[in-house]
Parts: C-alpha cells; structure tokens; sequence
C-alpha cells in the first residue's frame, strides 16, 4: 500500500527495485508474527524503518532527525525479530533421538 503510494515520486529506476523489496520485507514481517508477539513487534518496526527510508528517497516530509528515527527503529526491529526467534526456539519442544542414546562417534579406520 505505501509503495502504491510512494510510487510517483520514486526515482523511476528505483520503482521496480523497491516494490519487490517492499514485498519481500512484508512476507519477512508476515512470517516473523507466527513467532510470537515480540517477533511481530519487531517486524512491524523493520517495515516502519523501511518506510522512513523509502520517503525519504521519495522525497515526502521527514520527521526531526530521519537518521535517528530509522537507526532506533531497526535496532530495536533486529533485537525483537532475534529474541522472538530465540524464544520460539526454547519454546518447541526437544526432539527425542530414535536410538534413546547418544549418537556414536565414527570409528576411525585402522591403520595399516
């Protein structure tokens, strides 16, 4: 939706470019909320970082300080998508191994 908006005032080389990007960054935010909340939080502020660049190159109004506003937003983006990944890994459950032991080393073939 924002880069149907954006579109017009995008640099016509980068038009192409940004909806793909654009729709590669919505899948990664879809997919980051089955993770959880703080997943989902995080990609929300992945996309918004984004956008803030995206108007910027479009040149639309920039809030006080862009640079600041996009750094905030993606670190606090990278650190959600990473505790949320991590607390959906510590939530699945251990897979059992089929033997019921620990795996055997290989044995190392005799020398002659």
């Amino acid at each position: 939706m924002v880069v149907a908006l954006l579109w017009p005032d995008l640099p016509a080389g980068l038009r192409v470019p940004v909806a793909a990007y654009s729709l590669l960054l919505t899948a990664m935010a879809y997919r980051a909320g089955r993770l959880g909340n703080v997943a989902a939080i995080g990609g929300a502020l992945f996309l918004l970082s984004d956008t803030l660049i995206a108007t910027g190159v479009a040149e639309w109004p920039q809030p006080p300080r862009p640079d600041l506003w996009i750094m905030l937003t993606y670190l606090a983006a990278q650190y959600l998508l990473v505790q949320g990944a991590l607390r959906a890994l510590r939530a699945r459950p251990a897979t059992p191994l089929t033997s019921g032991s620990a795996p055997e080393a290989p044995s190392a073939a005799p020398t002659p």
